[in-house]
């Protein structure tokens, strides 16, 4: 079987994504799959259109529709990488080789306007799958593209509890926060900043992946003098970074489609205790209290109290650690989402 994978991230050599884009493929049934990877367009000027004004990568499909007929199944590893190959394959009546869509975002991030609507229920059409990771874009898919709704499979994220797993290393006073690219798309920064802001501890706040925040991020909050900002690092270097903070802080905002997951596992794979928004992407995976701390979104006060109760009690932010990681090794780990991915392929696709 020979399988065509696009990705909406680069694909090269030392890239943090690059090294575990087959992950997947590893739990295939057959042992001879072939996997050609194809990353948008690095092209200058054309990239930042396609990703900011498109929010679809046009010359990625392009490249790949005259050969799509070797392929014997394409996966498009997020929307932004499907739309334009789903639209023209509805176009053309193409419905070989199968395309499965991984939908982060309910396609056009669960807007519900009628116009956009129209044209998805077109491209959907061609579409033999389509994966999602949260449950609350059900109702979406129900309502809004029922054609789909049959085609349509929930499965967990997971992420691989042996790259990710507890360090042998000492524990520093400070609270871990990985950064986001999407400014207050992907991170509630005010939010952090007031309630850290208001903290009454010396325990430091790393956060890693934002050398700093801009005026449009912080919307009025200071940056308080205890919180320090850090690039984007390798993974095994993150991995040691998280490993020796005494717990990790997640402050996502309100959407109402999968976010933040892979961030949310990838702490509690090492065995630390997460305090996160309570925000549909991540009810899924978490038992409040038990395998992390859940506060109200945008609700400083409720997330202040939630770090300073872990910050008061070592003990308990250890066992809610050691349940979170439990809870990867059980069931959100790559291993069950490869499966889960690959029965509903199976099932829908009808692939042997």
């Amino acid at each position: 079987m020979r399988i065509l994978v696009l990705i909406n991230y680069p694909y090269e050599r030392g890239h943090q994504y690059s090294a575990t884009i087959r992950w997947f493929f590893k739990y295939w049934p057959d042992p001879d799959v072939k996997i050609d990877v194809v990353d948008f367009s690095k092209i200058p000027l054309i990239h930042p259109i396609e990703r900011k004004l498109f929010h679809f990568y046009i010359i990625q499909t392009l490249r790949i529709l005259p050969r799509i007929n070797q392929y014997d199944l394409i996966y498009s590893d997020g929307a932004q990488s499907a739309v334009l190959l789903a639209f023209l394959r509805s176009l053309l009546g193409i419905k070989y080789p199968p395309h499965v869509v991984l939908d982060i975002g309910c396609f056009n991030d669960g807007r519900r306007r009628e116009i956009e609507l129209k044209l998805i229920r077109e491209l959907v059409e061609s579409v033999s799958c389509v994966i999602y990771h949260a449950r609350i874009q059900e109702s979406y898919y129900r309502e809004c593209l029922p054609s789909v709704w049959e085609r349509c499979r929930f499965v967990p994220i997971g992420v691989d509890p042996t790259y990710f797993s507890p360090r042998k290393i000492e524990e520093e006073d400070y609270v871990f926060c990985v950064g986001g690219h999407r400014g207050l798309k992907s991170r509630d920064w005010p939010t952090l900043m007031k309630a850290f802001g208001t903290l009454n501890s010396k325990t430091e706040l790393r956060v890693v992946g934002n050398e700093k925040l801009g005026r449009s991020e912080l919307r009025g909050e200071k940056v308080p003098k205890d919180v320090r900002f850090y690039p984007l690092v390798p993974r095994q270097h993150l991995k040691n970074v998280l490993g020796a903070s005494i717990f990790s802080v997640l402050p996502l905002p309100y959407h109402a489609h999968s976010q933040g997951q892979f961030s949310l596992l990838e702490s509690m794979a090492v065995g630390k205790a997460v305090i996160v928004s309570k925000v549909p992407g991540i009810i899924d995976y978490v038992e409040d209290g038990k395998t992390a701390v859940l506060y109200e979104p945008y609700n400083a006060e409720d997330l202040k109290e939630k770090v300073e109760f872990l910050l008061n009690n070592p003990q308990e932010a250890k066992r809610i650690g050691r349940e979170a990681r439990r809870s990867v090794e059980l069931y959100y780990n790559e291993e069950n989402m490869a499966r889960g991915i690959y029965k509903a392929i199976k099932e829908l696709c009808k692939i042997n």
